[in-house]
């Protein structure tokens, strides 16, 4: 933490824009006084010593060192409110150096402190009126909380205030009370890192200890549940065992059925060849009966030839008729004949008569053969008739054979698609059967593969168990192990403050005094007996017996007090690995004497030889003393400046 320049504007009784560039001091110690030029009377006080170091204090924490903020540190001092009276160089803007250049007023206070932090030449910003926090770098700027930038500083301001800047008004460390010790001493140390890790382990522990009770009951409650599943399983693995033997008995009441109905469908199958082949006997039959019946010529051509013959006779039965009907008109014929037309002579009457009656005889000749062929043909029609009636009578019976034996056929294929629909159902219940798997056997497997998931989660819970035992062990050794690591830090840390304090003590005048400090034990019940007390020791004080800081006198006090303060502020910048190039000691010499005077002054000159600091000593006294520069504050009617 190198500090190069603070620059500041409209602050307390700096009026306009001042800078004061560190960078063209070197280290050893310098004396900052000054002059009241406005007040005379007051000589070096209210000139604005400690002002410029409250803008530095400001721009880094946004208060001063008093606690002042807002409208508390504007410009209060006397002088133009115009900007164009001001003299040149006063004018009320930040400079504009490539760092930043914001518009500013009279009306607004601002503050820039360029400084180096690890290795970054940083410009920080802050402005009251309007409000701002910037990081300004490398011709960038940005907006920063507070937060941020005291975590780049890695110093708060009740530390800075202990190890930079040592304010006028500022209560020493050795000031505070015993419980404001300890709260500063905490910080300094970061000691409550190692409490929160205590009570962090605390809390963990306990969080550890339910977990274990929520674990070590669900590992009961696992153990219950196996054991109540082991004797589920028994019970189902019983039941499985009658099961089974009512399955095999189900499947040989079934495997027996199967074997009668194929049996039986084999029978069928067997009668159903034979009734084919009777069925196509039949067929056949009945194919030559219908065949038969169907043969109409036997009997229509002895019954046409018969209706011809009758025809014949009928027709010849006509001519006798006819003739005898002319024979019989001859007989009373007068005249001319009615046959020929000749004169009906009795002779010619005679011989038409003769010739009729020939004529009749040949007619009745025919009649007679006609007759007896008559005769012939209605025997072989009435015999043709027999036979047509027979075959139909056959082909009848053929065909009720023929339905009969196909009926039977059917009732055979019925009877044989019946017993193989009946084979395949009783198959189908078969293979069911043996491929639906019991129940019981379902049961089993799902009680088996849950008492296995439940004995691994049960072994699981166990191995947690022995885990979180072996946490609960390493929690509780850490639980007082970060306590302890805590008071040896507190150990430690205070013996080599006291030592360094010792050696300040003595080069203060104090020799052969010593400081002893006394801070927080853990007591026999295990609690922390809190307080950070200071003893001291010298050689009026009773052999043994060390004496409160409250029972020193003012100048002892005050030596013991800047010894304290040196030894700290060297403990603090160690503590956050902090090198800074700047200490500021702000009316330190108030109540010593003039050797005391004398004693800090070489100290402070030492200090800054060793460390290679910019220390400043301020004080509204005239010094006589080798300082390496003095600086001087003066204020007029138009405010503070400074005159180096």
């Amino acid at each position: 933490m190198i500090f190069k320049r603070i620059e500041l504007g409209n602050f307390k009784s700096f009026r306009g824009r001042h800078s004061f560039d560190l960078t063209q001091f070197r280290s050893g110690l310098n004396f900052l006084t000054g002059k009241n030029q406005l007040e005379p009377e007051l000589g070096a006080n209210g000139v604005g010593k400690s002002t410029l170091w409250d803008a530095l204090h400001w721009v880094l924490y946004g208060k001063t060192l008093d606690g002042l903020l807002a409208e508390d540190i504007h410009s209060w001092s006397p002088g133009p409110q115009n900007n164009d009276v001001l003299e040149e160089g006063e004018a009320p803007f930040p400079p504009n150096r490539g760092r930043f250049a914001p518009p500013v007023s009279l009306a607004t206070t601002w503050g820039c402190l360029e400084l180096t932090l690890a290795n970054r030449n940083i410009q920080v910003f802050r402005s009251w009126r309007p409000n701002a926090l910037e990081i300004h770098e490398n011709n960038t700027r940005a907006v920063i909380t507070q937060e941020e930038l005291e975590g780049l500083l890695k110093l708060g301001p009740d530390s800075f205030q202990q190890c930079v800047v040592i304010g006028q008004r500022a209560r020493m460390f050795f000031d505070l009370r015993p419980a404001e010790k300890l709260t500063q001493f905490t910080e300094i140390m970061d000691l409550d890192f190692w409490q929160d890790l205590s009570r962090a382990a605390t809390d963990k522990s306990e969080e550890v200890r339910g977990t274990y009770a929520d674990t070590e009951r669900e590992a009961v409650g696992l153990e219950a549940t196996i054991e109540e599943a082991t004797r589920s399983l028994a019970a189902e693995r019983e039941a499985g065992k009658r099961a089974a033997v009512v399955r095999k008995e189900k499947l040989d009441e079934l495997g027996a059925a199967l074997g009668q109905a194929a049996a039986a469908r084999e029978r069928l199958l067997e009668e159903t060849a034979r009734l084919k082949k009777e069925l196509k006997e039949k067929q056949v039959k009945l194919q030559q009966c219908t065949a038969a019946r169907d043969q109409k010529e036997p009997v229509e051509g002895p019954r046409k030839k018969l209706q011809q013959v009758q025809s014949e006779l009928s027709a010849i039965s006509g001519t006798i008729r006819g003739l005898e009907s002319q024979s019989k008109r001859l007989d009373n014929i007068k005249g001319k004949c009615p046959v020929c037309g000749q004169e009906a002579e009795p002779q010619h009457l005679d011989g038409e008569r003769r010739r009729l009656a020939g004529q009749v005889k040949s007619e009745q000749t025919k009649a007679s053969l006609l007759l007896s062929a008559q005769a012939k043909l209605r025997a072989e029609v009435e015999g043709a008739e027999r036979k047509l009636k027979a075959a139909i009578d056959e082909t009848e019976q053929a065909a009720g054979d023929e339905l009969l034996a196909s009926r039977k056929l059917e009732r055979a294929n019925y009877g044989i698609k019946w017993h193989g629909d009946e084979i395949k159902s009783l198959n189908a219940r078969i293979d069911e059967i043996k491929a639906d798997r019991p129940q019981h056997e379902k049961r089993i497997e799902e009680y088996t593969a849950r008492l296995s998931k439940l004995k691994s989660k049960l072994d699981g819970r166990r191995k947690e168990l022995h885990e979180l035992e072996a946490l609960l062990s390493a929690l509780g050794f850490w639980v007082k192990g970060f306590k302890d690591i805590r008071l040896t830090i507190i150990e430690e840390t205070l013996n080599a403050l006291e030592v360094e304090v010792n050696n300040h003590l003595a080069a203060l005048g104090l020799e052969n005094w010593s400081v002893k400090f006394d801070v927080e034990r853990e007591t026999k019940g295990g609690t922390v007996s809190r307080g950070f007390q200071v003893f001291i020791q010298s050689l009026t004080s009773p052999a043994g017996r060390m004496i409160p800081l409250e029972a020193w006198s003012w100048g002892e006090g005050q030596r013991l007090r800047l010894a304290c303060t040196m030894g700290l502020a060297n403990l603090i910048l160690d503590q956050r690995g902090i090198k800074t190039n700047l200490q500021v000691w702000d009316e330190p010499l108030y109540g010593l004497s003039g050797t005391g005077i004398e004693d800090m002054i070489e100290l402070l000159q030492d200090q800054a030889r060793e460390t290679g600091k910019q220390i400043w000593l301020i004080d509204h006294r005239t010094l006589e003393f080798g300082f390496d520069r003095t600086v001087s504050i003066r204020k007029d009617q138009r405010g503070s400046h400074i005159e180096v």
